[in-house]
């Protein structure tokens, strides 16, 4: 049985970011699964159990990712400086996405595998 969801999306556009959520409800295992073109991508933000995948971006300036809940993104594409906060056991796959710096916190059990043209510095 199909059943539309359109009604069922809270889609808000402010000044810059683009907000996509399931308005306040009962959904059980709801699976979203949004492909949005851009030209380009600075911020990208995921929580609860979320599951993104970002390519076709190369040359990007720079890049901020922000994970929680359990979320997982795999990338594809370059950057010059990569900033990554996650938690709550998140998980990156930037292996496929060359940088030249990264800024990575991670706490709560998460993990992330990236690929850098520098050798890192500092300690753990």
């Amino acid at each position: 049985m199909l059943v539309s969801l359109s009604r069922a999306f809270d889609i808000r556009v402010q000044i810059k970011p683009l907000s996509i959520g399931l308005k306040p409800s009962i959904y059980e295992q709801v699976t979203l699964r949004i492909e949005i073109p851009m030209p380009n991508l600075h911020d990208l933000q995921l929580s609860g159990g979320s599951h993104g995948v970002v390519k076709g971006f190369y040359s990007l300036h720079s890049l901020v990712l922000s994970l929680s809940g359990s979320s997982h993104i795999e990338t594809e594409g370059t950057a010059n400086d990569l900033s990554i906060s996650a938690s709550g056991g998140s998980h990156l796959e930037l292996s496929n996405f060359p940088l030249h710096n990264a800024n990575v916190i991670l706490g709560g059990g998460s993990r992330a595998t990236i690929e850098v043209d520098w050798m890192p510095t500092g300690g753990l």
